[in-house]
Protein backbone atom coordinates (compact mmCIF):
# COMPACT_ATOMS: atom_id res chain seq x y z
CA UNK A 1 0.00 0.00 0.00
CA UNK A 2 0.88 3.74 -0.44
CA UNK A 3 -0.50 6.63 1.51
CA UNK A 4 -0.52 10.28 -0.08
CA UNK A 5 -2.18 13.12 1.07
CA UNK A 6 -3.91 15.09 -2.11
CA UNK A 7 -4.15 18.57 -1.33
CA UNK A 8 -7.69 20.42 -2.62
CA UNK A 9 -5.37 23.77 -3.79
CA UNK A 10 -2.78 21.87 -6.15
CA UNK A 11 -2.73 20.43 -9.12
CA UNK A 12 -2.40 17.05 -10.40
CA UNK A 13 0.16 14.98 -7.61
CA UNK A 14 2.17 12.33 -9.42
CA UNK A 15 2.04 9.08 -7.46
CA UNK A 16 4.42 7.50 -8.95
CA UNK A 17 2.08 4.13 -9.19
CA UNK A 18 2.02 2.46 -12.62
CA UNK A 19 -0.60 0.14 -13.43
CA UNK A 20 0.50 -3.89 -13.55
CA UNK A 21 0.33 -5.23 -16.68
CA UNK A 22 -1.61 -8.40 -15.13
CA UNK A 23 -5.17 -9.24 -15.91
CA UNK A 24 -5.85 -11.50 -12.56
CA UNK A 25 -4.36 -7.99 -10.32
CA UNK A 26 -6.42 -4.87 -9.63
CA UNK A 27 -5.10 -1.32 -8.31
CA UNK A 28 -7.39 0.27 -5.49
CA UNK A 29 -8.05 3.58 -4.50
CA UNK A 30 -9.17 4.41 -1.67
CA UNK A 31 -9.89 8.04 -0.23
CA UNK A 32 -10.76 9.48 3.46
CA UNK A 33 -11.49 13.21 4.66
CA UNK A 34 -12.76 16.30 3.51
CA UNK A 35 -11.52 19.53 1.46
CA UNK A 36 -13.16 22.56 0.10
CA UNK A 37 -13.25 23.07 -3.00
CA UNK A 38 -16.09 26.45 -2.49
CA UNK A 39 -15.55 28.44 0.56
CA UNK A 40 -19.31 29.27 0.42
CA UNK A 41 -20.26 25.72 0.13
CA UNK A 42 -18.13 24.46 3.16
CA UNK A 43 -16.04 20.66 3.33
CA UNK A 44 -17.14 17.89 0.80
CA UNK A 45 -15.72 14.02 0.21
CA UNK A 46 -14.04 12.84 -2.55
CA UNK A 47 -17.42 12.21 -4.13
CA UNK A 48 -17.79 15.59 -3.99
CA UNK A 49 -20.70 15.32 -1.39
CA UNK A 50 -21.13 17.02 1.58
CA UNK A 51 -21.11 14.43 5.01
CA UNK A 52 -23.27 12.71 6.18
CA UNK A 53 -25.90 13.96 3.33
CA UNK A 54 -26.93 11.84 1.12
CA UNK A 55 -28.96 14.59 -0.67
CA UNK A 56 -28.01 15.61 -4.51
CA UNK A 57 -27.53 19.01 -4.82
CA UNK A 58 -27.73 20.18 -8.37
CA UNK A 59 -25.11 22.93 -8.46
CA UNK A 60 -22.15 20.70 -7.90
CA UNK A 61 -23.34 18.40 -10.91
CA UNK A 62 -20.48 19.22 -13.80
CA UNK A 63 -20.97 16.81 -16.22
CA UNK A 64 -20.51 17.94 -19.90
CA UNK A 65 -19.01 21.52 -18.61
CA UNK A 66 -15.85 21.54 -20.43
CA UNK A 67 -14.06 24.07 -18.34
CA UNK A 68 -13.73 20.99 -15.38
CA UNK A 69 -11.01 18.83 -15.63
CA UNK A 70 -13.42 15.85 -15.23
CA UNK A 71 -16.69 16.25 -16.88
CA UNK A 72 -17.67 13.00 -18.03
CA UNK A 73 -20.96 10.98 -16.35
CA UNK A 74 -21.60 11.83 -13.03
CA UNK A 75 -19.04 14.78 -13.02
CA UNK A 76 -19.58 16.53 -9.66
CA UNK A 77 -17.44 19.78 -8.68
CA UNK A 78 -14.80 19.17 -5.38
CA UNK A 79 -14.57 15.16 -6.09
CA UNK A 80 -11.43 13.37 -6.34
CA UNK A 81 -10.25 12.30 -9.94
CA UNK A 82 -7.72 10.69 -11.16
CA UNK A 83 -5.52 9.87 -14.77
CA UNK A 84 -3.02 8.14 -15.83
CA UNK A 85 -0.11 9.78 -17.50
CA UNK A 86 0.38 13.61 -18.23
CA UNK A 87 -2.25 13.24 -20.78
CA UNK A 88 -4.66 10.53 -19.87
CA UNK A 89 -8.06 11.59 -19.81
CA UNK A 90 -9.50 11.99 -16.28
CA UNK A 91 -12.14 9.93 -14.66
CA UNK A 92 -13.44 9.80 -11.46
CA UNK A 93 -12.31 8.13 -8.21
CA UNK A 94 -14.78 9.17 -5.53
CA UNK A 95 -14.52 7.70 -2.19
CA UNK A 96 -13.17 4.20 -3.40
CA UNK A 97 -12.40 2.85 -7.39
CA UNK A 98 -11.10 -0.36 -7.82
CA UNK A 99 -9.46 -0.67 -11.53
CA UNK A 100 -8.75 -3.68 -13.16
CA UNK A 101 -5.45 -4.81 -14.17
CA UNK A 102 -4.93 -5.42 -18.06
CA UNK A 103 -2.42 -7.92 -19.95
CA UNK A 104 -1.76 -4.80 -22.02
CA UNK A 105 -1.48 -2.16 -19.76
CA UNK A 106 0.58 0.86 -20.16
CA UNK A 107 3.14 0.50 -17.11
CA UNK A 108 4.60 3.34 -18.28
CA UNK A 109 2.08 5.75 -17.05
CA UNK A 110 1.93 6.81 -13.69
CA UNK A 111 -1.46 7.72 -11.34
CA UNK A 112 -2.11 11.48 -10.87
CA UNK A 113 -4.76 12.65 -8.81
CA UNK A 114 -6.34 16.42 -8.02
CA UNK A 115 -9.50 17.54 -6.91
CA UNK A 116 -12.11 18.13 -9.37
CA UNK A 117 -12.03 21.96 -9.68
CA UNK A 118 -11.21 24.67 -12.39
CA UNK A 119 -8.03 25.71 -12.67
CA UNK A 120 -8.75 29.19 -12.05
CA UNK A 121 -10.21 28.10 -8.67
CA UNK A 122 -7.86 26.35 -7.26
CA UNK A 123 -6.59 29.04 -4.77
CA UNK A 124 -9.53 29.29 -2.99
CA UNK A 125 -9.51 25.72 -2.02
CA UNK A 126 -8.08 24.07 1.12
CA UNK A 127 -7.86 20.99 3.11
CA UNK A 128 -6.54 17.16 1.61
CA UNK A 129 -7.68 13.57 1.44
CA UNK A 130 -5.77 11.09 2.33
CA UNK A 131 -5.34 8.36 -0.57
CA UNK A 132 -4.37 4.77 -0.03
CA UNK A 133 -3.54 2.96 -3.19
CA UNK A 134 -2.90 -1.06 -3.24
CA UNK A 135 -2.54 -3.65 -5.74
CA UNK A 136 -4.71 -6.42 -4.89
CA UNK A 137 -5.54 -10.08 -6.49
CA UNK A 138 -9.03 -9.92 -8.67
CA UNK A 139 -9.26 -13.55 -7.60
CA UNK A 140 -9.37 -13.16 -4.10
CA UNK A 141 -10.04 -9.60 -3.33
CA UNK A 142 -9.76 -10.13 0.47
CA UNK A 143 -6.24 -11.81 0.55
CA UNK A 144 -3.58 -9.84 1.41
CA UNK A 145 -2.54 -6.70 -0.86
CA UNK A 146 0.66 -5.54 -2.16
CA UNK A 147 2.32 -2.06 -1.33
CA UNK A 148 4.16 0.20 -3.77
CA UNK A 149 7.76 0.60 -2.79
CA UNK A 150 8.87 3.89 -3.94
CA UNK A 151 12.32 3.68 -4.25
CA UNK A 152 12.17 0.57 -6.20
CA UNK A 153 9.01 2.43 -7.98
CA UNK A 154 7.29 -1.11 -8.19
CA UNK A 155 4.98 -3.21 -6.59
CA UNK A 156 6.53 -5.69 -3.80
Amino acid sequence: MATFEVQASEGWLDTGVTLVADHTKGVSIRAAGTWVQDPGWGPVEADGSKPNDSRYYPHIGVEGKKEWPYHGSGAKAGQLIGKWGEDGPPFAINKHNPISGESRADTTRTLRLMINDRSFEMDTNSGALTVTIALYDRENPNGPSQRWDRIAQRWV
